[in-house]
């Protein structure tokens, strides 16, 4: 059957005349399948309606015409709001400082309350010595679950802390396991650097055998008493020379007084700190060193072409690479504002030490081998409906909702034609016009046809993403490949990629 968007296989012969009909006739306009040997196909519809000498072959009799044949229409009961992808979006019950989703609101990562940052991704590697080379942390609101553990794992349970397996046959919400923002699991560094367990995971990096936990890190602060007003700087170093560095955890006094400058080169930094912390960074750069500064007076930053010296007594080493910039994809200081706008002014912390050490439940030694922060969304992605299925009631119930996204920053193709510089930095929605993937109503499997061949691939069960790309002449216009396919599948790809 020839069909597409724009030209239906039904027409209408107004020539057509008979003895019982004068006015015409209407007809599919089909492939011929039955009219001569060389297109004849037994197995078609045509040659049943045609008749004809059966074959020894043919799965069915076929001397007389076939008078029962009909087509069946596929139904699709579904409405347009289940033909999309939707997000599940639950604001829990105890958060106040929250609002419901509205509509054209963007879609971002959280960030932590004390910094105004996205958490940091840490990984913990068993120190020297230490045979167990996954750390442990246990739920403190229910001390049989291991945070980060498999499920396989929490089914069978440590030896000495089992878990009751019913529970991870039960919804998320109902399964009561560890949540960072009812019962935080806060960890403490060998810096004095404290900070909260969002969420774990057991890894074997590539080329590796052995299996280490990484633990996803928010709230840094500082929970010590003897440091707890303090602010920490924290900043990576190495060539070490002339002798060693005395730190003091809990003290600042001349013992522990390190000063900087500039030797070489244009940079202006100079000033004084009390040495908090000095840990060896095992897994970063050759004879690298981590230092937790706090009391810091006086000016502290990086550039490639200068060299920025430490020295206490006779010992020094040099700086080598942006205070706080510890998990930042582009090495940016987290303190400074112009880099992070909405960062917290004056927090305790910015950032995990590389390199600081840390003793898991069950008095295990590990330490920080890489630090990468959780990222942001690079694309954005914007509220376009909403479909609130419970309503949120503070401190009695969550609210529970679904939400269809659309991305709202298509730029036009930066080559060809009719684009300039004045447009690459132009950004537009996906067209809400393709929202829902065209089906016509009597095909909802048309998805399955390839608009080149015309070949079905009945492997496809759902609805292909939409590629969407903004007009180089008209600006504004955005358009996807196929109308047929999926704008919002394309927007969750997106989303999950970023």
């Amino acid at each position: 059957m020839y069909a597409n968007k724009r030209t239906s296989p039904v027409k209408f012969d107004p020539e057509y005349s008979s003895s019982i009909n004068t006015t015409g006739l209407w007809y599919l306009n089909v492939v011929d399948e039955s009219s001569t040997a060389s297109v004849y196909n037994r197995y078609s519809i045509l040659s049943r309606f045609h008749g004809g000498a059966e074959l020894s072959t043919d799965y069915q009799f076929k001397t007389d015409p076939t008078l029962d044949t009909r087509y069946l229409r596929v139904k699709d009961p579904r409405e347009k709001e289940n033909r999309v992808y939707r997000l599940r979006y639950i604001v829990p019950s105890y958060l106040e400082t929250v609002r419901d989703p509205l509509n054209g609101f963007v879609i971002r990562t959280r960030t932590d309350d004390k910094r105004r940052l996205v958490p940091q991704k840490v990984l913990l590697k068993p120190i020297q010595g230490n045979a167990i080379t996954t750390a442990k942390f246990y739920n403190p609101a229910g001390a049989t679950e291991r945070i980060g553990a498999a499920k396989a794992a929490l089914a069978a349970g440590d030896s000495n802390r089992p878990l009751d397996p019913s529970v991870l046959d039960l919804l998320p919400e109902q399964q009561n396991l560890y949540d960072p923002y009812v019962s935080p699991k806060q960890i403490e560094f060998g810096s004095k650097i404290a900070s909260t367990i969002q969420s774990a995971k057991e890894v074997t990096p590539l080329g590796q055998s052995d299996t280490f936990l990484e633990v996803t890190l928010f709230d840094h602060t500082i929970i010590n008493e003897t440091v707890k007003n303090e602010i920490f700087t924290v900043v990576s170093v190495n060539n070490l020379q002339g002798g060693f560095f005395a730190p003091n955890a809990t003290q600042s006094n001349a013992g522990n007084k390190i000063s900087w400058s500039t030797v070489s080169g244009d940079n202006t930094s100079q000033g004084t700190a009390y040495l908090q912390a000095e840990v060896n960074d095992v897994d970063g750069p050759a004879s690298g060193y981590t230092f937790v500064l706090k009391n810091v007076v006086g000016d502290l930053y990086y550039t490639p072409t200068s060299t920025v010296r430490f020295t206490q007594g006779v010992a020094s080493m040099d700086l080598v690479a942006q205070p706080n910039s510890f998990g930042d994809v582009d090495g940016l200081d987290k303190a400074v504002r112009t880099n992070y706008l909405y960062r917290v002014e004056g927090s305790n912390v910015y950032t995990i030490a590389p390199g600081d050490t840390v003793s898991d439940d069950e008095g295990n030694s590990y330490y920080v081998s890489t630090i990468d922060d959780q990222g942001d969304f690079e694309d954005t992605f914007y509220i376009f409906d909403i479909d609130t299925l419970q309503e949120r009631i503070p401190q009695q119930q969550d609210g529970i909702y679904y939400l269809t996204c659309v991305r709202g920053n298509i730029s036009p193709f930066p080559t060809g034609s009719g684009v300039g510089e004045n447009f690459r930095n132009f950004k537009f929605s996906q067209p809400i016009s393709q929202l829902y993937p065209i089906n016509y109503k009597n095909d909802p499997l048309w998805f399955q046809v390839d608009g080149g061949t015309g070949v079905r691939d009945t492997a496809i069960v759902d609805a292909p993403q939409t590629v969407s790309a903004a007009d180089n002449y008209i600006h504004g216009l955005v358009t996807v490949n196929d109308a047929k396919s999926s704008s919002t599948r394309e927007m969750v790809v997106d989303m999950t990629l970023n």
